[in-house]
């Protein structure tokens, strides 16, 4: 009677292990899937390019960029102190509207 017991627990941690076993697998194949697609995509864009945009335009060489006339351009630095500062400035200019709008 006892040994019965243990099998029928046995049998039921085989069969729990089992499932997430498959889960595991599942989640596994997903996530490969995921990961062909993304190599797939960028072997055909390496493909691509080099079949027909490498022909359209030729590569740009050092000499090329020397031979250029020098001109002037921006370089964008973003500010992200004072963008913190002007939004905690509008929250808290929002939140004393608020509330002077309640004691009226």
């Amino acid at each position: 009677m006892l040994y019965t017991g243990i099998v029928s627990v046995q049998a039921a941690y085989f069969s729990a292990f089992n499932f997430l076993v498959v889960v595991a697998c599942v989640i596994i194949l997903a996530s490969s899937l995921d990961d062909l697609f993304i190599d797939v995509y960028y072997w055909i864009r390496a493909a691509y390019r080099a079949l027909v945009i490498r022909r359209r335009y030729p590569r740009l060489t050092a000499q090329t960029l020397r031979s250029e006339e020098q001109r002037w351009f921006a370089i964008m630095v973003p500010a992200w102190g004072v963008i913190g500062a002007s939004c905690t400035h509008s929250i808290l200019i929002g939140l004393f509207e608020m509330g002077m709008k309640g004691r009226r």
